[in-house]
């Protein structure tokens, strides 16, 4: 994938995630739904997201053939599971980005969300580098 796909894939993902929110702004009528005030503090949001976001880029580095759309999805289900509430299980930056372009979520929660998330992603690829050899 070329830089300015990624990037252009990237902005149509943060503009989904703007417009998500404000859907559903609208059809619950909350004043500015997005990311949760969790009581587990930043240090619980970064461990809850870089640990699901992990598990996450495990199990797509590990899925092949036709059934891996299926685990893909258990491994997301799982996570909301897990961290849902705790964090939100955000799990995806954009997921993160749109509340807050939307509705001003605390720019400080947000990196907390996103630091965690790269972070995930970096390890998985680690584990995978190891496990896999890719």
């Amino acid at each position: 994938m070329s830089a300015a796909k990624a990037l252009a894939y990237m902005a149509v993902q943060v503009a989904g995630c703007v417009l998500g929110a404000i859907v559903c702004a609208k059809l619950t009528g909350s004043a500015a739904p997005g990311l949760l005030a969790p009581a587990v503090g930043n240090a619980g949001i970064f461990g809850w997201e870089a640990l699901m976001t992990t598990a996450l880029g495990l199990t797509i580095c590990g899925a092949a053939g036709a059934a891996a759309p299926v685990g893909i999805a258990a491994a997301v289900m799982a996570a909301i599971m897990a961290a849902g509430p705790y964090t939100g299980c955000v799990i995806n930056p954009a997921r993160a980005l749109g509340p807050a372009l939307a509705f001003g979520t605390s720019w400080n929660t947000v990196a907390v969300y996103v630091g965690a998330q790269l972070a995930g992603g970096v390890i998985a690829a680690v584990i995978a580098k190891l496990v896999y050899g890719e």
